[in-house]
């Protein structure tokens, strides 16, 4: 974690003296923050700025608040059922901390084309689930052109809530089912990127939730609070789904269980890693070391040799897929290195993704 994201995450909890000063401190620079975010949000809807429109539906996948609410995951739910339905899917992503500029085909077909420290995790993970096109860049307009170019007929907009540069045809605003610190200010004294009417312009609302998750009732509720209007609102479970081997150019899925009483070395470079550690442990995994690196970390062979030592007496090290797609260029034993592969169940998905078909069609058929 940066020196920016401590101070950050110190200010949003105001614990002790220190987090109130911090976030006192904050609370002018976020007063400006929220006027500017409603001074472009209205720009955008009394028409003086104008979203750019290209040849194919765009469906758009973010939240209002930073950190993870599980888009990735829903993010590929969402890609292989439009593929289930025959569509061809383009999925558009900035590649948050990649290296280089401008517009960048990730994969397509299963296969990933740059690496991830090119491509971005996010992405990077993408093009090795799915099949659709995976294209990155700043400019979300120039990466639908391209995806457009490479055959798509349907383009997913992954973290594009507050893109609005980019029309989109249908909205997914996720909101994380357990509230967390600062979910009511906007940055810098809080964790939500502009003011909460913004969720207004969702079309549908996806509340999500890890597997086993309790909410906390002294984090003032859920952070469903944090939505105002009354569009569409679903729910949705994120859990472990599997383990994922890498056999040669491929992965391959292995059973949970097989973690079940293993001396287990865990090893990750992602935010809120303790719900990591507590879905392996959920699986009795006897966690006998770990070894965290920062978010969205680039291991090199100084971190390979770190784990491998740090290994050696263990049965398996398991890490997460987003961790995956930069350790799979090591060397490690066969069968020693698996990921944590994570699900998304949807709670009366069919009237999700009606609704998301709907706006589809909707498009296609001007």
């Amino acid at each position: 974690m940066s020196l920016a994201e401590r101070i950050g995450a110190r200010a949003w909890s105001r614990r002790g003296i220190m987090g109130g000063v911090l976030w006192l401190v904050l609370t002018p620079f976020a007063a400006v923050y929220a006027v500017a975010m409603h001074i472009r949000n209205l720009l955008y809807d009394i028409g003086v700025c104008r979203a750019r429109r290209v040849a194919a539906p765009v469906v758009s996948v973010g939240n209002l608040t930073v950190g993870g609410t599980g888009k990735t995951p829903v993010v590929i739910w969402l890609a292989e059922e439009l593929e289930r339905r025959g569509l061809q899917v383009g999925i558009l992503s900035r590649g948050y901390r990649r290296q280089g500029h401008g517009v960048r085909v990730v994969g397509a077909l299963g296969q990933r084309l740059v690496p991830p420290e090119e491509a971005g995790d996010e992405p990077a993970l993408m093009a090795r689930r799915l099949r659709a096109t995976v294209v990155v860049g700043s400019r979300r307009y120039a990466a639908a052109r391209t995806a457009i170019r490479r055959g798509a007929d349907v383009l997913l907009m992954d973290d594009g809530f507050q893109h609005r540069a980019l029309a989109r045809n249908f909205d997914v605003l996720l909101c994380d089912r357990q509230a967390r610190p600062g979910d009511r200010w906007v940055l810098p004294a809080g964790r939500l990127r502009e003011p909460r009417r913004g969720a207004m312009r969702a079309d549908a609302t996806l509340v999500v939730q890890r597997e086993g998750q309790v909410p906390d009732p002294s984090q003032n509720g859920d952070a469903t609070k944090t939505v105002r209007g009354d569009p569409p609102c679903f729910t949705a479970t994120i859990g472990p789904h599997a383990l994922v081997l890498v056999d040669g150019a491929a992965w391959m899925e292995r059973p949970l269980g097989i973690m079940s009483g293993q001396r287990v070395l865990a090893v990750c470079g992602i935010a809120g890693a303790q719900s990591f550690y507590e879905m392996l442990r959920a699986w009795e995994a006897n966690i006998v070391g770990v070894l965290e690196f920062g978010d969205h970390h680039r291991y090199d062979r100084d971190d390979w040799r770190a784990i491998t030592t740090a290994a050696r007496d263990v049965d398996l090290i398991v890490t997460t897929e987003k961790d995956l797609v930069k350790l799979e260029q090591f060397p490690f034993a066969h069968g020693r290195l698996l990921a944590l592969r994570l699900g998304v169940r949807v709670d009366n998905a069919e009237g999700l993704l009606s609704a998301v078909a709907a706006a589809i069609d909707g498009a296609r058929s001007r």
